[in-house]
This record gives C-alpha cells, sequence and structure tokens, in this order.
C-alpha cells in the first residue's frame, strides 16, 4: 500500500488485515509535505545539498517571495495537506508498532519539488519524527525496500552484495 493512508486515522481492522495478507506499507511521509515545504521553511534553500540538486528555475521559482505567499495562502496547502502529513506520521506510527512491514518511498522527481536526493535524506528525518528509531528507517530505506522489491542482491551491506557506502566521522544513529 503506498503513499499511506492521509485522510483518517488507521483502525485495528485495517492493521489486522495488513499484516494477515502480508501487504507492505509505504508511507512516503514528504508526498503532501512537498506542496508547501519550501514556502514554510525557505531556510533549508540555504543547505548546498539540496541548492546543489535544484535546476536554476526552480530555484527562482522557490526563492521568490510571491510564490511562497501564494502556496501559504493557499487553504488547500492550509488544511488538507498539513492534515494529510499528521495522519500519514500518525498512521505510519501505529503500523510501525504493530510490526506490519514497512517499505520506502519518496515519489522523487515526480513533481520539481520532489528533489532526488534531498526526498530521500528527507524522508528519514520525516519517519524519525513520526517515531520511528533511527536504525529502523534506514532499514526501511534499503534492506527491506530491497526484500519488497524482490532485490536480493542488494539493501545489505554483505559480501556479494551490490552497495554504495558513505563514511561518516559521526554516529548518526541517534539523531533525528
Amino acid at each position: 500500500l503506498a503513499h499511506g493512508v492521509r485522510d483518517r486515522p488507521v483502525d485495528d481492522d485495517f492493521i489486522t488485515a495488513l499484516r494477515t495478507h502480508g501487504t507492505w506499507y509505504v508511507p512516503t511521509l514528504g508526498l503532501d509535505e512537498t506542496s508547501y515545504l519550501f514556502a514554510q521553511h525557505p531556510e533549508l534553500l540555504q543547505d548546498p545539498f539540496l541548492r546543489h540538486a535544484l535546476q536554476p528555475a526552480l530555484v527562482s521559482q522557490l526563492d521568490d517571495p510571491a510564490w511562497r505567499a501564494s502556496v501559504l495562502d493557499n487553504p488547500t496547502t492550509l488544511h488538507v495537506d498539513e492534515q494529510a502529513v499528521l495522519f500519514n506520521a500518525q498512521n505510519l506510527k501505529r503500523v510501525f508498532d504493530a510490526g506490519v512491514k514497512i517499505g520506502f518511498g519518496t515519489d522523487s522527481g515526480a513533481t520539481p519539488l520532489r528533489v532526488p536526493g534531498f526526498a530521500e535524506h528527507h524522508e528519514l528525518q520525516l519517519l524519525a519524527a513520526a517515531g520511528v528509531p533511527p536504525l529502523q528507517a534506514l532499514h526501511m530505506a534499503t534492506a527491506a525496500s530491497a526484500e519488497l522489491l524482490g532485490l536480493n542482491d542488494r539493501g545489505v551491506i554483505a559480501e556479494g552484495k551490490l552497495a554504495d557506502l558513505v563514511i561518516l566521522n559521526a554516529d548518526r544513529s541517534e539523531e533525528h
């Protein structure tokens, strides 16, 4: 089930059905947030990682105060999209706590505001903010999603498996 349940709280029957049928749940928490994220948080645009991934025309749009005002004045943004993000995060936590298999998704690249690279990093932050422990969020984005897609040659660091590695000089497992 992709994009999570975003219009109401999930109930016990729903969770039981997911578990009974072995249905994977892919929340895609950032899906609705992208409609307003950069308008509400223009400071994100100062991040070199994000800025490098943006096309010049998109930078101009996102830097435009009139664009930001039009997004923030839109009742859909303030009511429907923000409520969807809230329901999605709460439902993810319930589904996670119930032991349902959870995959990772962002829809990055589907629209210009779902910026590849940034969207994946931001989704990890959203998972942690929803109550998923950071190492579990990384597991969802790697091993669990490889399992969901039937990709037995990746998703874990092991001999004979495909992997891209990033070496950090800090323990990021406790950060949100």
